[in-house]
This record gives structure tokens, sequence and C-alpha cells, in this order.
């Protein structure tokens, strides 16, 4: 089994060391003595101090792909040894979260325009495969998988409420169908494909849960978000809350009595209810966005 993970950071400005590129992604290692270690990991793009931190990650064949959150989304192309091959501007597109592979080609959420992008890596066009034509983050649309050949994707829901903290419609959708597989979540993310089941982090209940609601894991750390499931484990990651909403830029509160934000930086690995192994990872960032196996 392999027991390596890289990891992504997002919205982590306050804790990026531009010159160096630490502070975005990094590789988790659980060793043979059943404890996990942690390296940051340098990366080089130009106009590095314009990015903020990075969120989709995802591996086909010996290259990484990853998501650089900027005013303009950039496509990061790593090889196994995490040096830079190429990046692209993702240009006219908003708010790039998950991506994954399907048929070869590349698709990608845009949060802030209600979109899932199919993005074709002989010439890097791209087009909508799924669009409610907002152009505009009214469902927040976040992460996205394959699942029994199915295109699905999770989603906040419709929210006529100021803050995404008070969204409480989320659900996955099937995005050729238009059938909701799950429903009644809140804030989902990080929608994961295992066998014939379905594994998503509830993430304002800090809990994953599989599709017929069943509890796999919980954590009373944090937010939830960030998952990758293999055969006797389960590794997730926990954020910190916000004070200040992403989105509108107003305080939304979530500071603990110690004067700081509630909960803490960690990805724990998860054998069975009993058995959890972690490791806090507040020294390098305040949200973990995704995980996925080396």
């Amino acid at each position: 089994m392999n027991n390596k993970y890289l990891i992504s950071f997002c919205n982590n400005s306050n804790k990026i060391d531009y010159h160096q590129g630490h502070g975005i992604i990094g590789l988790l290692k659980l060793g043979a003595d059943g404890q996990l270690s942690y390296r940051d990991l340098p990366i080089d793009v130009p106009s590095l101090n314009k990015i903020k931190g990075a969120t989709g990650l995802v591996k086909k064949d010996d290259k990484y792909y990853v998501v650089l959150q900027s005013a303009i989304p950039v496509l990061l192309v790593l090889d196994e040894q995490f040096n830079t091959i190429r990046h692209t501007q993702l240009s006219n597109l908003k708010g790039v979260h998950s991506i994954c592979f399907f048929k070869d080609k590349l698709l990608m959420v845009s949060t802030r325009q209600d979109r899932i992008i199919s993005l074709d890596l002989s010439d890097y066009s791209y087009h909508s495969i799924y669009d409610l034509e907002t152009n505009s983050d009214t469902h927040h649309f976040n992460s996205i998988c394959i699942h029994n050949g199915r295109v699905l994707a999770s989603a906040f829901g419709l929210n006529k409420k100021e803050f995404w903290t008070q969204a409480l419609s989320g659900y996955v959708i099937d995005i050729n169908s238009g059938e909701r597989i799950i429903e009644g979540l809140k804030q989902p993310h990080s929608l994961f494909s295992f066998k014939d089941n379905l594994f998503v982090c509830d993430s304002s209940r800090q809990r994953i849960v599989d599709k017929k609601l069943n509890i796999i894991a919980s954590s009373d750390k944090g937010y939830v978000r960030g998952l990758w499931k293999q055969n006797g484990q389960l590794i997730f990651g926990i954020s910190k809350g916000r004070s200040i909403s992403n989105s509108t830029g107003k305080f939304i509160g979530n500071i603990s009595n110690k004067g700081i934000l509630a909960g803490t930086c960690q990805v724990v690995i998860q054998s069975n209810v009993d058995k959890k192994i972690s490791i806090n990872l507040d020294a390098f960032a305040d949200e973990v966005y995704d995980i996925i196996q080396c």
C-alpha cells in the first residue's frame, strides 16, 4: 500500500513563502512506525506573489495537476519529483476548485460560475459540460468525481441568505441526468468514489458520510474537507473555521474563547473508528482543500 499523499492548502496568503513557493502544497508520509510526517514542497511558477493557495489535485500517469488560486486561476502541471512542467492561466474561469479525469479530459468545477468544464490537454481548450448559466456562485458547486461511469458533483445548494454558513440544502448530483444522488448535506466537499459506494465530507457537520448518509468518520477539531479512501484506510483533512467570509469579505464569527480561529489544521488517517493517527499542520496553513495518493 502506498502511504504517501499530496495535500493542497487554500486561502493561505498569510502563510505562503512567496520567494520559495512554500505553503501551497505538501507531502504527507505514513511511516512504518505508524507516524505521519509532513514535508512542505516548494513550487516554481511565475508571479507567485499573486497565488493565495491551491485547490484541486489529481494525478494521471506520471504527472500531477494542481489548481492554483489567483485572480485568474492557474493549472499547474508537475512531474513525479514535483518539478513544474507547465503552467496555464485559465482565462474566463472563476473560482476553479476540484478536478478529475474522465475519458482523457480534465474536468474542472468553476464554483463562481455554476459551471463544470471539460479541458482538452492536447491544446488546452475547454468548454462547459454543465452550466446553470448564471455566471455566478448560486449553488456553490465545488467537488467532482466519476462513479460507475457517471459524472457526479457536490454543491451547497441554493442559498438565499447572506453567508454560505447558512446553506442547509447541500446535495450530490449526476450532471447528465440531473438526479440528486445524495441530499440533506451541509456544505459538502471532496466527493469520492470507492468501489460501489460514495463518500463525501459533510463539512459543516464535521463528518464524512456515505451515499446512505451513514457516518463514516467525524471530528470535533474543525471543518472537514479533503478526502481519500482506500482499502482499510480513510484519510481526511480538517481546517480552522473562518472569521471572515471568503465570498463577501464580511465578519462571520467563528472565534473561540481563546481568541483564535475555532478548530485546527490537520490531517487524520483512520483505520477504524477507534484507531486514528493525526498530524497538526497549523504551522503551515489554516485550511486543507484536497488530498490525493501519490
